[in-house]
């Protein structure tokens, strides 16, 4: 019975990865030389920090990106989001209204 590899990689926290290296290897696929940083974006619009796979341009995360649609989101022009996000706030913050209170004049007091 063969066991594979350990990665022999570390992590940032100095820790030994826990992947099975690639066989008859010394890393595992994400710590290979020459592998390449995801290229999607993340939801804050910050480029994803993972490894791509071998022969890819994306990590597993996000194997399905589509990029286009980060990119015509990316287009929308600042007025238009602040817009956005006012109507948004709108929905959010509208009251329900009430219903009008009958008012009725006071009983004239009989004696």
């Amino acid at each position: 019975m063969t066991f594979a590899a350990q990665c022999a990689a570390k992590t940032e926290d100095g820790v030994q990865c826990r992947r099975q290296a690639e066989e008859n290897g010394k890393y595992c696929w994400q710590h290979l030389k020459g592998a390449t940083q995801c290229q999607a974006l993340t939801k804050d619009g910050d480029k994803c920090k993972r490894k791509a796979q071998p022969g890819k341009k994306y990590c597993w995360q996000h194997a399905n990106y589509n990029p286009s649609a980060k990119k015509a989101e990316a287009k929308k022009s600042p007025a238009k989001k602040a817009e956005a996000k006012k109507d948004d706030a709108k929905k959010t913050d509208a009251k329900p209204k009430k219903a009008p209170v009958k008012k009725y004049a006071p009983k004239a007091e009989t004696k």
